[in-house]
């Protein structure tokens, strides 16, 4: 419980202020699950995201500008407020061998593949659509 509660105090505190990124007010990715996709498989991808986070709204920009949301089913989910959602990012990290105290958003996960920051999290979704 005490090793939960410091992981929890040292995750709020790095990424709160976008360790690799994070902001407060409601924005255009926020916790949905987008589906109609033709071009993906059944998978689970998930975008974690910090609504503070300069790299994450240059993800959401690209993800908007390109109907990323209409051409590939993924979650996006904000880790700030949600607790569940960051819990959930510490355990995706876990899994990929990323400590508590490197994990960083925007941060995505591809059914056991873990990409952190805006450059490689857009290259995925390019490769994705473009084949």
């Amino acid at each position: 419980m005490k090793k939960t509660l410091t992981i929890t105090i040292i995750l709020v505190l790095f990424l709160g202020g976008c360790s690799k990124n994070i902001n407060s007010s409601q924005s255009p990715l926020s916790q949905k699950t987008n589906q109609d996709n033709s071009l993906n498989k059944e998978t689970e991808i998930i975008l974690f995201y910090s609504n503070a986070c300069p790299h994450c709204k240059r993800v959401e920009s690209f993800i908007k500008n390109n109907n990323i949301d209409k051409k590939i089913k993924f979650q996006q989910k904000e880790i700030n407020k949600n607790l569940e959602s960051r819990n959930e990012l510490i355990e995706k990290a876990r899994q990929c061998n990323i400590s508590p105290k490197n994990i960083g958003v925007p941060f995505l996960w591809d059914n056991g593949k873990c990409l952190m920051g805006d450059k490689d999290i857009i290259n995925f979704f390019e490769e994705k659509i473009n084949g």
